[in-house]
């Protein structure tokens, strides 16, 4: 099982991070100065110094820096891909990273128990493998939570989704981390602060689940 975690902001959070497999990075800019966990290039290199875990770094792709690719060379390009309805736009998203050969990671999908879209759209899921995503993180509202847990039938559904693809999911944990959930690829922990959102994670939370990682 593939562990993610992130956006980690120093070498510090990388070093107590070292179960995980992949761990994502969010660089700050003239026009996000202020992003929450955002890092300089600088704090970049220190925590590629400190972690044989691969990173994953968070870009826009139509505003994409590729020199600054080349010269941080991060294993992993990590994107919210548009809706498949807007096909124009999808393209030029798809075209403007696919020369940098570097594969993707992405986000920005969710199943709940009342969205289900994600489910009827497995050629989207499809189109972004094929053009370069290594793997598809979806959030789960929820499949453990004993308040708006979806539907069993539902849930065999994701199920059989997940299964097809490189998928990682996050969910409600609590206590521990699955195995497998939902025969998934592996599991994410998104960082924020404090557990902003529900589906974030306080780092050191985050921390005491990857203890429990079997």
């Amino acid at each position: 099982m593939v562990l993610k975690v992130g956006p980690i902001r120093s070498a510090s959070e990388a070093r107590m991070a070292r179960g995980a497999d992949v761990i994502s990075v969010r660089l700050s800019d003239e026009g996000h100065p202020d992003a929450a966990r955002a890092i300089t290039t600088t704090t970049y290199a220190e925590i590629r110094a400190s972690t044989d875990a691969e990173i994953s770094m968070e870009v826009d792709p139509l505003s994409i820096d590729r020199d600054l690719v080349d010269r941080l060379a991060p294993d992993y390009l990590e994107w919210a891909p548009t809706d498949p309805e807007k096909t124009d736009l999808l393209a030029r998203e798809l075209a403007s990273l696919a020369p940098l050969g570097v594969p993707w990671i992405c986000t920005g999908m969710w199943v709940a128990r009342d969205d289900l879209w994600l489910l009827d759209h497995e050629a989207h899921l499809s189109r972004l493998v094929q053009a370069g995503a290594r793997f598809i993180q979806i959030e789960m509202d929820s499949l453990i939570a004993p308040v708006h847990r979806i539907d069993p039938g539902d849930a065999e559904r994701i199920e059989d989704l997940v299964a097809r693809f490189p998928v990682l999911v996050t969910d409600g944990f609590t206590t521990s981390l699955p195995i497998s959930p939902a025969g998934a690829a592996g599991v994410y922990l998104e960082l924020g602060e404090g557990g902003a959102r529900p589906m974030t994670f306080a780092f050191s939370t985050a921390v005491r689940l990857m203890r429990t990682r079997r």
